[in-house]
């Protein structure tokens, strides 16, 4: 190997130890503004922190989550995309978005109803939590974990349809829905974590399979 070529591999390996850089963009779609970031060629809405929101806090009314920002697909809400938009009153997921982070509508009081793309297989952390005025929530075939928390403090939730692919429900995932009347396990399941159902003082059907 010529010393060309060893100083060319050595800058190779050196650039593969690099980290790899989050880029903040804006566009606005339909008059509302975005915040999204590009990671590793994948765009995301939000930055992962009450800082960085997807949208400005004040946004009121119906969200439209768009499905391209920078011409490229969205495939990630972003751990607090939306925390504390309580001015929010429902939000369109587009059928590009595979996982919803941590705490991404968390203290969403005004948010009535959700629908969750068979595209998303995971609903992370707290990602509902305390959203007090979900009163329904569809989570479509193709989720695979419910996280813990997801759903904790909903305390209006009275419909969640859990789909057959779920796989697993995390601690305390629907810890405190006041309002929850009725609840079906699939019957693929094994294994309940524990306190998922705690608080649920109106729950009055749990059907849970026999392999449980």
């Amino acid at each position: 190997m010529s010393a060309k070529d060893i100083v060319r591999f050595l800058n190779l390996a050196a650039m593969s130890f690099l980290p790899t850089f989050s880029f903040a963009l804006t566009e606005t779609v339909n008059g509302v503004t975005w915040n999204y970031f590009v990671e590793n060629d994948c765009v995301k809405v939000g930055g992962g922190d009450l800082a960085t929101r997807a949208i400005s806090k004040s946004t009121s009314g119906a969200i439209v989550i768009p499905d391209r920002l920078g011409g490229e697909s969205v495939v990630m809400i972003s751990d607090c995309a939306f925390e504390s938009c309580t001015e929010m009153t429902s939000a369109f997921i587009p059928s590009t978005i595979t996982n919803i982070g941590k705490y991404a509508f968390q203290n969403c009081t005004a948010l009535s109803a959700i629908t969750i793309p068979s595209s998303v297989t995971v609903v992370d952390h707290a990602a509902f939590h305390n959203c007090t005025s979900l009163k329904d929530a569809l989570v479509t075939d193709g989720v695979k974990i419910i996280g813990d928390w997801s759903f904790g403090g909903c305390s209006s939730l009275t419909n969640i349809v859990i789909p057959s692919s779920v796989e697993r429900i995390d601690r305390a995932a629907f810890y405190h829905c006041a309002s929850l009347k009725e609840v079906a396990i699939p019957e693929n399941m094994t294994v309940l974590d524990e306190c998922i159902f705690q608080g649920c003082t109106s729950l009055t059907s749990l059907t849970v399979p026999p392999n449980i």
